[in-house]
C-alpha cells in the first residue's frame, strides 16, 4: 500500500470543481448523478450512501471500527489523520494520503499554504474542505454539512443520511457551536482572499450553517456552471 503525505498532492487538481460530502440527510436531497463531472470527498460513513466518492476522509477511530465492511468494499482513495493506527493492517490495496492537525491558532493565511498541517476544526468537514483548498480544488462546493442533527433528533427525524430510522451509531452530529461558526467563517474569508469559490449546495433553509454566510447555489446551478463539457 502507498502512504504518502497529503500535501504532495498541493495544487494538484487547479482549475477542477470539487464537492465536499458530509453525512447530514441533505446528502439524500439530491441527485447523485450532480457530482460525477466534479472531484469528490466525502467523509465517514459517505459510503453507505449512492455515491462513491474520488476520496474517503476520516480521522475517528470508531468509524474505521464500525464501518469497515464499507471501507473494504471502497476503491477509491483514503484521506486519513495520521495519528489514526487502526486501520494499518485492515484496509488494503489502496493510496492512502495522512495529513497532520496544527494546534495554533486559526490564521489569515489560506489552509495549508506551506505546510500539509491543516487547522483543526472540530468535525470531519472541516478537514476535507481544507484538503480541497490545499489540492485548490476550485470551486469547491459543500452538501451534507448542516449541523442540524439536534433539531431532527427533537422531531425524531434521522440525523444522518443514512439513517432509515435506526440508531445511526455515530458520536457526530453535535449541535452547531460558536466554535464551528469561528472555523467555517474563517475558512470562507480565507478562501476568498485566495481566489477559491466556495458554495452551500445543501436545499435545507434553515440549517444552522447558514448562519456562516457562504454564498449558496443549487447542486444543478453548481453542475450546470462548473461541469466540463
Amino acid at each position: 500500500m502507498l502512504v504518502q503525505r497529503a500535501g504532495i498532492l498541493k495544487g494538484k487538481f487547479a482549475g477542477n470543481a470539487g464537492i465536499v460530502l458530509g453525512n447530514s440527510p441533505s446528502v439524500n436531497m439530491v441527485d447523485p448523478k450532480y457530482f460525477d463531472p466534479f472531484i469528490t470527498i466525502g467523509v465517514n460513513r459517505i459510503l453507505r450512501s449512492e455515491i462513491t466518492p474520488n476520496f474517503i476522509l476520516f480521522c475517528d477511530k470508531g468509524v474505521v471500527d464500525r464501518e469497515l465492511p464499507w471501507f473494504k468494499l471502497y476503491e477509491g482513495n483514503y484521506i486519513i489523520y495520521d495519528h489514526l493506527t487502526n486501520w494499518r493492517g485492515r484496509i488494503e490495496g489502496r493510496p492512502v494520503f495522512e495529513f497532520g492537525l496544527d494546534a495554533g491558532r486559526i490564521k489569515d493565511d489560506i489552509p495549508l499554504s506551506n505546510t500539509d498541517k491543516i487547522k483543526r476544526a472540530g468535525t470531519s468537514p472541516g478537514y476535507a474542505i481544507q484538503i480541497a483548498a490545499l489540492w485548490r480544488l476550485n470551486p469547491i462546493g459543500l452538501i451534507g454539512v448542516d449541523f442540524n442533527a439536534q433539531e431532527l433528533k427533537k422531531e425524531n427525524k434521522d440525523s444522518h443520511f443514512y439513517g432509515k430510522g435506526q440508531d445511526v451509531r455515530s458520536s457526530g452530529g453535535g449541535r452547531f457551536e460558536g466554535r464551528n461558526q469561528v472555523f467555517f467563517s474563517w475558512f470562507l474569508q480565507a478562501c476568498i482572499k485566495e481566489g477559491i469559490q466556495v458554495y452551500d449546495l445543501s436545499p435545507i433553509e434553515d440549517a444552522p450553517f447558514k448562519k456562516c454566510g457562504y454564498p449558496r447555489l443549487t447542486i444543478e446551478e453548481f453542475y450546470d456552471k462548473y461541469r466540463k463539457v
